[in-house]
């Protein structure tokens, strides 16, 4: 029974609508939308496809290849070249949609979320602010590392010649309103030269470095002090007269000459001598001249018999 039914399938004897293998080709029916280009609009039953019509078709497409090429300067067509954007309106549409999320979210959490849509902006605001500042705080400390940089002796760690010249400069201008007086102090290691013949410009550097620290411990919170030469150190000291000066001349000599030196050759005495120098009119006395003055009160010193302090009066010093 089985073996009947399907031989009639097979020879499509009692299926409803089959087609007969050996009848006419089955028109075309203008209802196909995947067929309507062939169909004639004066045909509405349908009918078969004459060669016109295909000829017609090739040369519709062939139209449009054609158009496609001189829209994108290539044979190829436009699906495959193009990119596709996002119309201004969708994303129109996308940023409204998001705000009227936010909106309702809002909404929904009823008096509370305006207040908390209030405090997110806020938060976003500050937020904003405190990465500014932060980028400005970094910008600023950078700023600072490369002034320090420049005005720093790299063996010393104390004030360069130019950043101390500088300073008094400063203190020069300043000290008219202060009504005050300028005092500097020049040092220079004795025998310095020997130190590094003797043991070396490594054992030269550490002496040159534990000097820098006794004069600083020796001076005021507000003095400064620069490597001005080689073994020479020019201190700053603002507000004070010669006298005053000399006594803490005096003590940083004292600092240096007491204690020996521990370096990799051993303990070293080590000596300093001071000249110092003075002014009570810092409106007409230049940085210079006061500077040439305890230049020459440090020579007399040194020719006195070194480890010890000279005062020099500026009007005894060559103009």
């Amino acid at each position: 029974m089985a073996s009947d039914f399907i031989g009639k399938i097979h020879n499509r004897q009692e299926i409803k609508g089959a087609p007969d293998p050996n009848g006419p080709p089955a028109p075309l029916i203008s209802g196909d939308p995947a067929l309507a280009r062939l169909n004639s609009p004066s045909t509405s039953a349908g009918r078969e496809v004459s060669r016109s019509d295909g000829t017609r078709m090739s040369a519709e497409v062939h139209e449009e290849l054609m158009k496609a090429k001189s829209d994108f300067g290539t044979s190829v067509p436009p699906s495959s070249k193009s990119v596709w954007r996002q119309p201004k309106v969708t994303r129109a549409l996308a940023l409204g949609g998001m705000l009227f999320g936010c909106a309702a979210g809002a909404f929904a959490l009823g008096g509370a979320g305006f207040f908390l849509a209030m405090a997110a902006e806020a938060l976003a605001f500050a937020g904003g602010v405190m990465v500014k500042n932060s980028a400005m705080a970094e910008l600023e400390e950078e700023n600072r590392k490369l002034r320090e940089k420049a005005s720093t002796d790299p063996l010393i760690g104390i004030n360069n010649r130019g950043a101390i010249d500088e300073i008094l400069e400063e203190q020069l201008m300043r000290a008219p309103f202060r009504q005050g007086s300028v005092s500097v102090i020049l040092g220079d290691v004795d025998h310095f030269k020997s130190v590094n013949d003797t043991y070396g410009h490594q054992v030269g550097d550490e002496v040159l470095i534990e000097v820098a620290m006794r004069v600083e411990e020796g001076m005021r919170a507000e003095d400064s002090v620069g490597r001005y030469g080689g073994e020479e150190f020019l201190m700053v000291l603002p507000g004070i007269s010669g006298n005053q000066a000399v006594l803490i001349a005096h003590r940083i000599r004292l600092l240096i000459a007491e204690e020996p030196f521990d370096t990799e050759a051993g303990d070293l005495d080590i000596t300093m001598s001071l000249g110092v120098s003075y002014t009570d009119h810092p409106t007409f006395v230049g940085a210079e001249n006061l500077v040439r003055a305890a230049d020459e009160a440090l020579y007399r010193a040194k020719n006195e018999g070194r480890n010890r302090v000279v005062l020099s009066r500026l009007e005894e010093a060559k103009q």
